[in-house]
């Protein structure tokens, strides 16, 4: 059983792929001014499996659909290059490891950054409107 959150998945895979900012998939600075602009998906909102397009938070992002997907992926990378940068590889690398067997990934999260989930995404979400 996978218990890797999806957005987790998808961060690491478009960061470590250097898929930001190439192609369709915004840049960091497109997606910090997406985001001031008030389009944001809350990461816990980005579900695992091949019906992720049919949850409503997804299927109701007000972008269109090419760029919603581009949009999201990348700022996925951003919120996992953020952790790293912030925290640490070796902390990021403890949090992603523990996540593949612990399910309980508010509690992983708590025990490896010492802050709640909710509360690191709205320090992001701030971090991002102050650059």
């Amino acid at each position: 059983r996978n218990t890797v959150p999806g957005w987790l998945l998808e961060g690491i895979a478009t960061y470590s792929s250097g898929m930001i900012g190439q192609d369709s998939y915004y840049s960091k600075n497109k997606v910090f001014k997406t985001i001031k602009n008030g389009i944001f998906l809350n990461p816990i909102d980005w579900k695992s499996g091949f019906l992720v397009s049919e949850s409503p938070t997804v299927r109701d992002f007000p972008l269109s659909k090419n760029d919603k997907y581009f949009f999201i992926y990348s700022e996925l990378g951003c919120v996992i290059e953020d952790l790293i940068h912030r925290f640490g590889k070796d902390l990021f690398i403890d949090y992603m490891k523990r996540s593949m067997t612990d399910e309980d990934n508010e509690s992983v999260f708590f025990e490896v950054y010492g802050l709640k989930y909710k509360d690191y995404i709205l320090q992001f979400q701030e971090m991002v409107l102050i650059n």
